[in-house]
């Protein structure tokens, strides 16, 4: 059976990564400025790298409340980065 979520994948560079099963992810993510964009290790933001929800050292700062508590941040933190996006172009 062919899974129609899966589609050919043409356009390269590839990038791969490996992804354990977790809790819940990482709870001390990557920092970043208040438009959700990653800074490097100078302190200054790297271009076109946005980070959210888990993956973003956010307002808990390592702590998780409880379950659900990162969905604020992260649809928070995605809207503004999106809206960051719209306007550097």
């Amino acid at each position: 059976m062919k899974n129609s979520n899966l589609g050919f994948c043409g356009v390269w560079p590839f990038y791969a990564l490996s992804i354990y099963p977790g809790n819940a992810s990482t709870l001390y993510g990557l920092d970043a400025k208040e438009n959700a964009q990653v800074l490097g290790q100078d302190g200054k933001p790297i271009e076109k790298l946005y980070a959210v929800d888990l993956d973003q050292n956010h307002v808990f700062r390592g702590a998780y409340p409880g379950g659900g508590s990162s969905i604020g941040p992260g649809m928070t933190f995605g809207h503004i980065s999106a809206r960051h996006l719209i306007e550097i172009k």
